[in-house]
């Protein structure tokens, strides 16, 4: 409709970029229910100083607090999740 200037650039994203910030806002107001799915699998890395190295120090700003955060990886030896481990034992393992 564009290449046939039959609509404008504007008229076609317009609508687009309308849902899908009503998407993100969606995402953004409800992201409480993806944080409770995901800890009921795995533990919160960082949670304690054994399952956890870190990589470096004042990484980013947190985007709720606004303190510095550090990045993290986890130590070779925790597989840092509950679900992790059930898959194994059904013959999932999805680390490979």
């Amino acid at each position: 409709a564009v290449s046939l200037g039959r609509k404008t650039r504007d008229q076609i994203l317009g609508p687009i970029l309308a849902k899908m910030r009503a998407c993100f806002d969606v995402a953004s107001a409800e992201a409480h229910k993806l944080d409770a799915a995901v800890s009921k699998s795995y533990n919160p890395m960082g949670s304690n100083e054994s399952n956890s190295t870190v990589v470096r120090n004042n990484f980013s700003i947190c985007g709720t607090c606004k303190k510095l955060t550090c990045l993290k990886k986890l130590n070779s030896n925790d597989q840092n999740s509950r679900g992790h481990q059930q898959n194994n034992r059904n013959g999932n393992d999805q680390s490979r």
